[in-house]
């Protein structure tokens, strides 16, 4: 679970600033908890703001933080500092991530630029209710040196020992978190750090607006549950599709071979000894290539759709509409929620759906009693802003201040009454995280010459 995440000097976040997923003072849809002992979280989390006020920009320091934490080399192309005034809380951009792991709290956190890891800690927490006790605390200098410190217990391991003395003047590279080299040796070296490791490259998913979740073919050929789920989800939502079913051709009377290039990488994995290849048509059909019965063969997406006269009428995958084809995508991620202990986080959740099927689908979600999952996305449709779906500290907002910089708030900040309109109310301005818009009637927009004849 996700507790809470400070950024600081990156992107448009000048001084530190916190979102997270902690309960307020809020009685409304209990069930929209997870209890963790000493905290409770929700489960979900709308963001809203005007376009440039930053809201999306946490999402990537999200995706930031994964991929450096979980990748051989830290993605410099995306590490920006803040550019709008110095900072006075850190010096390099930051961020850190407040985690629930195997029923205990850790803090892990990087302050970095884009050729070095200045430094990398992992703790665990103490909630602020008791001091935070160190696992690894780790610096780099600008000439390249590192230095590491283990918690005592480490230090006095021979193994773990030597480990660090080996990553401090060998192995470890600036460019390298720590975490990511104690997860490549053979044997485990740090237990937590292996815990923490795997919660980013395993149970957080991170989308920002232009990507789609992957592995839906692997999911409806090896999860029947998935399947059933999504037959069961799809026709409910009014989208045409009444059965999603997997198609299966011949590799000799399919049209793959247009994807040559393509195909040429997937047999070389299967010639290795891969069971299957999943793999995406130029026309953006998910696809899988397997041996079946010692032929090669081709399993790709598609729907029935029911006919007026009661028959099923097959469509290819290429032949549904934009937001159906994203929605089915979408089906493996909200499935995971409700399956699965993992944080999802999705920017732009609207894009290409229409607004009351995003609703429906999001009220779906949060009024699943057994969801295990957490679901953070960023939205612009204020048609969500309900209190019947929604408790007042699962929406939060961002605006930016007069010096550039994005500030987060949650709902819960406000004193409203629980029958208040929601929606009305930020359109009026009420909540701020609204963009501010000139009075168009002042606007000069006279017809050009050239048209008046």
């Amino acid at each position: 679970m996700l507790i809470r995440t400070t950024i600081c000097n990156l992107y448009s976040f000048q001084n530190k600033t916190e979102f997270n997923m902690l309960t307020g003072d809020i009685r409304r849809h209990p069930h929209h908890v997870h209890s963790l002992g000493k905290v409770s979280v929700v489960r979900m989390a709308a963001i809203y703001g005007a376009n440039g006020a930053g809201k999306s920009n946490l999402i990537k320091a999200l995706d930031l933080l994964q991929e450096a934490a979980s990748s051989e080399k830290i993605p410099n192309e995306k590490i920006s500092p803040h550019k709008f005034g110095t900072s006075t809380d850190c010096k390099f951009p930051q961020i850190e991530v407040e985690l629930f792991i195997n029923n205990k709290f850790f803090l892990y956190g990087l302050s970095l630029t884009q050729n070095r890891v200045v430094e990398e800690w992992l703790y665990e927490s103490g909630l602020g209710n008791k001091q935070d006790t160190l696992i690894f605390e780790r610096s780099t200098a600008v000439d390249g040196k590192t230095k590491i410190t283990f918690a005592a217990k480490n230090e006095q391991n021979a193994k773990a020992k030597l480990r660090k003395e080996l990553y401090e003047n060998e192995f470890l590279k600036s460019h390298s978190t720590l975490l990511w080299q104690l997860n490549q040796a053979k044997e485990v070296v740090i237990e937590e750090a292996n815990h923490v490791f795997d919660w980013f490259e395993n149970h957080l998913l991170v989308m920002r607006a232009d990507e789609f979740p992957e592995g839906i073919m692997e999911k409806l050929l090896n999860d029947p549950g998935f399947h059933t789920f999504c037959n069961e989800f799809l026709p409910s939502l009014d989208t045409g599709v009444s059965e999603l079913v997997v198609k299966t051709e011949k590799y000799k009377e399919s049209n793959i071979r247009e994807d040559a290039e393509l195909l040429e990488d997937v047999l070389e994995d299967l010639e290795k000894g891969e069971k299957s290849v999943p793999l995406l048509f130029s026309d953006d059909t998910p696809a899988v290539v397997m041996l079946e019965d010692n032929e090669l063969v081709i399993k790709t997406l598609a729907a029935y759709h029911q006919a007026n006269n009661n028959q099923k009428v097959l469509f290819d995958f290429k032949e549904e509409s934009d937001g159906t084809r994203k929605l089915t995508e979408f089906l493996s991620v909200f499935y995971g929620l409700k399956t699965d202990a993992d944080i999802i986080v999705i920017d732009e959740i609207e894009r290409s759906i229409h607004p009351s099927l995003i609703r429906e689908i999001l009220k779906k979600l949060a009024d699943e009693k057994e969801a295990k999952g957490q679901l953070i996305f960023t939205t612009h449709e204020a048609g969500l802003l309900d209190l019947d779906m929604f408790r007042q500290d699962e929406i939060w907002f961002a605006e930016k201040n007069e010096t550039g910089a994005t500030k987060l708030y949650p709902l819960s900040d406000f004193a409203i009454r629980p029958d208040l309109n929601i929606e009305k109310g930020y359109l009026l301005g009420r909540f701020g995280a609204v963009p501010s818009l000139v009075d168009l009637k002042k606007m000069d927009w006279k017809t050009p010459a050239h048209a008046e004849n």
